[in-house]
């Protein structure tokens, strides 16, 4: 099981890796403990909509389709904001999701099923401070993906590059509309109030560093892995171009 954590990017990379390991027959689920736009279903892959979803009835669509979007229901008003995403293209409807407990039921009764979790909400914004009950992480998950994304570095702290920036900028005891700096990047990342925040015991962590450029790292990209790897809680910190044909651009470990 893999939570997506933080911001900018979770639900790609959620897509790009229920669409990866659907070629290689790991029987991927995407699910949620937030919210999620409804994806546009590819061939061969079904949505499934229950309140109380049973795990015989999971592993019976799992026998006919190799990839399965797993929500509770539809919530009733459509989305008007959505920004438009090729990796992850979406209806404008949003998905209810799960308790987090929930899905260690689901995982533990469904054993050789692939979980990819967005476990976090940012409204698409490229950082954000966990609110209290945030994020809805579940005790079974093994890897643990935290994002941000290095764009906003030098970019206002405002409500256009954060999600709820009055709490950030409190946090970083910032003003508003102060220059986000690579080094605020860096203590959110080891942070255990932040991108630390709710990990379970024994969950490996991987940072993910989201940019729009597709051909190499951002300068302050090295000095902000080398942080979240000094602290000895990431395995490796990901540089990576989330909307490009190839994603990875290097890893730090």
């Amino acid at each position: 099981m893999l939570a997506c954590v933080g911001a900018g990017g979770k639900t790609t990379t959620c897509w790009r890796l229920w669409a990866e390991t659907r070629t290689k027959g790991w029987q991927p689920v995407f699910t949620t403990t937030t919210r999620i736009l409804e994806p546009a279903l590819p061939g061969n892959s079904a949505l499934l909509l229950s309140n109380d979803p049973r795990p015989a009835r999971i592993r019976q669509v799992m026998c006919e389709v190799d990839g399965l979007i797993l929500a509770a229901s539809r919530l009733p008003d459509a989305v008007t904001d959505a920004l438009p995403n090729s990796i992850a293209p979406a209806l404008p409807i949003k998905l209810a999701g799960f308790p987090s407990e929930w899905l260690d039921r689901l995982s533990q009764a469904l054993p050789g099923i692939t979980w990819l979790v967005e476990a976090d909400g940012a409204r698409g914004r490229g950082l954000k401070l966990p609110a209290a009950h945030e994020p809805a992480v579940p005790a079974r998950t093994t890897i643990v993906a935290v994002l941000m994304h290095v764009d906003v570095i030098g970019c206002p702290l405002d409500e256009v590059a954060a999600h709820r920036p009055e709490a950030l900028a409190a946090f970083l005891g910032l003003p508003m509309g102060h220059p986000i700096a690579s080094s605020h990047i860096s203590r959110l990342l080891v942070d255990p109030a932040a991108g630390l925040k709710a990990i379970p015991a024994g969950a490996r962590v991987v940072a993910v560093l989201n940019q729009r450029d597709e051909c190499a790292p951002r300068p302050e990209t090295r000095p902000i892995a080398e942080a979240a790897l000094a602290s000895g809680r990431y395995e490796r910190v990901v540089s990576a171009s989330l909307q490009a044909r190839r994603p990875v651009l290097e890893v730090f470990t």
